[in-house]
């Protein structure tokens, strides 16, 4: 009995060895394979249609990240926006990315990579697009009243400039909207948009001026509802609409369905307004406000 107990202890005692050994080597085996990833090194950037190293990129654009140990990469960063990547793209030496068309909100000129062996920075500026002004949403807006804005690009702007040489006061903007506050003496003509990376002007007009046939004052209709033009040298104090520039028209009317004419809608230009090139080429603009009820 008393060699037998021995035995089974003999036995449990190489069976504990080998597991512990076992143990040791998945243990050995484990740090190897986390060894094996490497910590990540960005040696050059260049663009993919040929080995020409750049030092900075624009938004939008494909480009090559070169180095070693990057085939483990999980996150790639220009500035604080992560881009997105396709993994089969990804080999030890290289990655193929696009830089993503999405503005920082904090800007270090830095691509940073994160793979499972670690994380690698390069310097290397993205490129801010100066802004592109496009439109004006409302044209006629008085002095010291708001003026919008509609484009893209309008990052870290310096300011707004309108006709007249006039600066306006920057009241929010976003990278797509400005709203300003329209100075005194501004000036029919195009707004200019200054930011860090550039200069542009609206395609739109503010206060166009250009071909205007009917105006309520020195352009008034020649028959219609003519009695429906206000002055606001003579409206009530509380009248529902503040005039924009000199007299306008103003309606308030119920109609039924079947009504086809109604003499007072009618705003008739009779004329001999001449414009240049094709008639295709030119919009029908109003200004228009419309009330709640």
């Amino acid at each position: 009995m008393k060699k037998y107990i021995t035995t089974i202890s003999e036995k449990l005692s190489w069976l504990m060895m080998a597991l512990v050994i076992a143990a040791a080597g998945y243990f050995v085996t484990s740090c190897e394979q986390e060894e094996d990833y490497g910590v990540p090194v960005i040696t050059k950037v260049r663009i993919v249609a040929k080995d020409s190293a750049i030092t900075e990129g624009q938004m939008g654009q494909m480009i090559v990240i070169q180095g070693k140990n990057l085939s483990s990469t999980m996150h790639i960063y220009f500035n604080n926006v992560e881009a997105f990547f396709m993994p089969t793209l990804l080999t030890d030496k290289n990655i193929i990315v696009t830089i993503p068309g999405v503005f920082p909100t904090e800007i270090n000129n830095k691509i940073t990579v994160v793979t499972k062996g670690g994380q690698a920075t390069y310097d290397f500026p993205v490129l801010i697009p100066p802004p592109d002004a496009d439109t004006i949403p409302l044209e006629y807006v008085p002095d010291g009243e708001i003026l919008q804005i509609k484009g893209k690009y309008f990052v870290n702007l310096i300011k707004v400039v309108f006709p007249g040489e006039v600066e306006g006061t920057i009241v929010s903007y976003t990278d797509k909207l400005i709203n300003v506050k329209v100075p005194e003496g501004a000036q029919p003509g195009k707004v200019k948009v200054y930011a860090v990376a550039g200069m542009d002007s609206t395609d739109s007009w503010f206060r166009d001026n250009r071909n205007v046939f009917v105006n309520f004052d020195d352009k008034p209709i020649c028959w219609g509802g003519d009695a429906y033009v206000r002055d606001p040298e003579t409206l009530p104090s509380d009248f529902p609409v503040k005039p924009i520039s000199g007299k306008f028209y103003y309606l308030k009317q119920d109609y039924g369905d079947n009504q086809w004419w109604v003499q007072e809608t009618v705003i008739a230009y009779c004329g001999d307004l001449q414009v240049e090139g094709n008639p295709a080429d030119y919009d029908l603009r109003f200004e228009m406000w419309v009330g709640d009820t």
